[in-house]
């Protein structure tokens, strides 16, 4: 299926060729997921999955290594060793730091990239806030500085 030609956003090669050094670069720490990762996201569910990519972390996240085949003891299911990924919800002390960095901080303020990842950022940010900032100079505040 072919995209238009004026279609917004970046498109997979796009995506693909700034990610390139940073999946030569870095490693997963799980051997069987990328290390970085992008998923297009269908028109018709873009409404319920933006929200929830804005949200604030709920859960924290880290890896652990299972020397030997482990069961949970309420549900059953059966972990082979390896590494597998462990999530516990955050502490109400961790809340309250995660609050204290991005209580006051808009959404632009919070990307950020490293490296090849900073052009990234960039590009995301101006081509996000390119329609507001465009606006905003129409404005009569603007235009009397």
């Amino acid at each position: 299926m072919a995209l238009p030609p004026a279609r917004l956003g970046a498109h997979q090669a796009e995506l693909s060729a700034a990610l390139a050094p940073l999946r030569r670069r870095c490693r997963s720490m799980r051997e069987d997921v990328a290390a970085v990762h992008v998923q297009a996201v269908p028109e018709d569910d873009f409404a319920r999955q933006f929200p929830y990519a804005l949200k604030a972390p709920q859960k924290l996240n880290r890896v652990e290594y299972f020397k030997k085949l482990w069961t949970h003891p309420v549900t059953r299911a059966v972990k082979q060793p390896g590494w597998h990924t462990q999530k516990d919800w955050l502490r109400t002390g961790q809340r309250i730091r995660m609050l204290d960095v991005i209580g006051d901080r808009l959404l632009g303020d919070l990307l950020f990239g490293n490296r090849e990842g900073t052009a990234l950022a960039r590009a995301i940010s101006d081509e996000a806030l390119g329609p507001f900032r465009a606006w905003e100079r129409q404005q009569p505040y603007a235009q009397r500085r």
